[in-house]
């Protein structure tokens, strides 16, 4: 049976990646993709994941979360994704409409109509829509699966000498997350650049000629180019 996942990102060249594989991937079933600030400002990713969706055929609710961290200023990353948030590929004005829900809302939602065990939660950003939707309803982390997070590091950082976008930009809500009794998995930083876009990766995604090919090319050169040496 496919894995029940709901995406939180902020797309970010890595979360339209992310996007295109969970909805292709056969061993996934994409319940929603919810949006938060990080990378840009929540505007700016919300229309990169409406257009990301409208050109993969994704079906999943987008909804939008949180515009800022829980208690900090906003902080985005212009000069890693640009000031659109996916500076590159051209993308779509979106067609497709958003979900009026609020992110929160949509993953509590979403987890208290499925049986406990059946939906896992795949933060890909900054990790403050989590954090409010289990402490709107604490319930719900008794009932996830699992969280499988993109964020942290082991031994390196990328916004500073030893920390990670994803965690930095909201620690607090970082906080909540880590110290929540649910099954968590850390996909760090370190593990993020073993995944490595090679020349043949991006010549092989260039020559599949399926609609969102040009648009995971485009992608895979920002985050090739972008990746330290």
């Amino acid at each position: 049976m496919p894995q029940k996942i709901i995406l939180d990102c902020d797309p970010g060249h890595d979360d339209a990646i992310a996007m295109l594989l969970a909805h292709g991937s056969p061993a996934i079933e994409l319940l929603a993709v919810t949006t938060v600030a990080g990378n840009q400002t929540l505007e700016k990713v919300t229309r990169n994941a409406l257009a990301v969706a409208q050109i993969a055929g994704i079906k999943a609710p987008i909804a939008a979360g949180c515009d800022r961290p829980l208690v900090r200023p906003s902080e985005i990353a212009p000069a890693i994704h640009g000031d659109s948030g996916m500076d590159g590929p051209v993308l779509p004005p979106p067609t497709r409409q958003l979900d009026p829900r609020h992110a929160v809302d949509l993953i509590i939602e979403l987890i208290m109509a499925h049986p406990p065990g059946e939906i896992t939660l795949v933060p890909t950003g900054a990790l403050t829509n989590i954090a409010l939707a289990v402490r709107k309803e604490p319930r719900i982390a008794d009932r996830v699966r699992e969280v499988v997070l993109m964020g942290g590091g082991y031994h390196t950082g990328n916004w500073s000498a030893v920390a990670e976008f994803n965690i930095k930009i909201d620690p607090e809500a970082a906080h909540i997350v880590f110290n929540t009794p649910w099954p968590l998995t850390m996909v760090g930083l370190d593990l993020t650049h073993q995944a490595l876009a090679t020349a043949e990766v991006q010549a092989g995604i260039a020559a599949l000629a399926t609609p969102p090919s040009p648009l995971r090319a485009g992608a895979v050169v920002v985050l090739w180019r972008d990746l330290p040496s």
